[in-house]
């Protein structure tokens, strides 16, 4: 924990959180970074040794899985068409926009 986040315990920003945090990111719609774990365990610390402490979640990494998508909910669940995949998300965005919209904000 302390060589991920500089302080023993947790509630801290990871050097990766800071890094994007100062440097920004390249791309608005990705990560702003990943996290790799190699071997079978994780940092004594968990994800909290990547995680983004007191900063906005935004500043967040992703974990990479070592077994199956690499990223979690990647594909589509077991019975959902893409068709309907889509829907659902363009229905989201829709929800989304409307509450925006509701309180006054343009866009995020």
């Amino acid at each position: 924990m302390f060589m991920n986040t500089g302080f023993q315990f947790f509630g801290r920003p990871g050097m990766g959180s800071w890094l994007t945090y100062g440097l920004g990111s390249e791309a608005s719609d990705l990560p702003g970074f990943v996290v790799l774990l190699s071997g079978e365990n994780e940092p004594d610390g968990g994800k909290a040794c990547s995680g983004s402490g007191f900063l906005p979640t935004v500043y967040q990494g992703v974990q990479f899985q070592s077994a199956g998508d690499p990223v979690l909910f990647l594909t589509n669940p077991e019975g959902v068409s893409p068709e309907l995949r889509r829907q659902s998300l363009d229905t989201l965005r829709d929800l989304n926009q409307m509450h925006l919209k509701s309180a006054g904000i343009r866009r995020l």
